[in-house]
């Protein structure tokens, strides 16, 4: 086996391995007549060809490549955005926690206030009862 079959054999390997990564199913890319057996004058046409189809492998990766990086990018606002959220939540967790104490110390206050209403109302009751008690006891006399 000489040189040129050589490449041939590597560069249509490399080539179909490749179009498979790419999942390009084009058969003209794929059906490259070796250089080996080609006369000379045939050899830069083929050239030609190879370089075509290498550039549209390339491309092809290139616009995978963009791809990936447009997805870490979303990828990277996605894990940014996340962590705002958990902070957003822990914030809205010490906001609840915190509310419940309000409304357990409003609770506990209004409940201290008709308690003190009510004593109140009692003393000023038992107090106007004192003084009937003390107008009757002053007018008995």
């Amino acid at each position: 086996m000489n040189s040129l079959q050589s490449c041939d054999e590597l560069h249509n390997a490399f080539t179909r391995k490749l179009m498979n990564l790419l999942d390009i199913d084009d058969d003209s890319l794929a059906n490259v007549t070796p250089l080996a057996t080609l006369p000379a004058t045939d050899r830069y046409v083929a050239l030609q060809q190879r370089q075509r189809m290498n550039e549209i492998l390339m491309q092809k990766v290139e616009m995978i490549r963009e791809r990936l990086t447009r997805k870490e990018e979303l990828l990277r606002d996605y894990e940014k955005d996340l962590g705002k959220l958990r902070q957003a939540e822990i914030l809205l967790r010490e906001k609840d926690i915190l509310l419940q104490d309000l409304e357990t110390d409003k609770r506990t206050k209004d409940d201290e206030a008709l308690y003190l209403r009510n004593t109140l109302k009692e003393t000023q009751d038992s107090l106007n009862q004192e003084k009937r008690v003390n107008s009757s006891v002053k007018l008995g006399r």
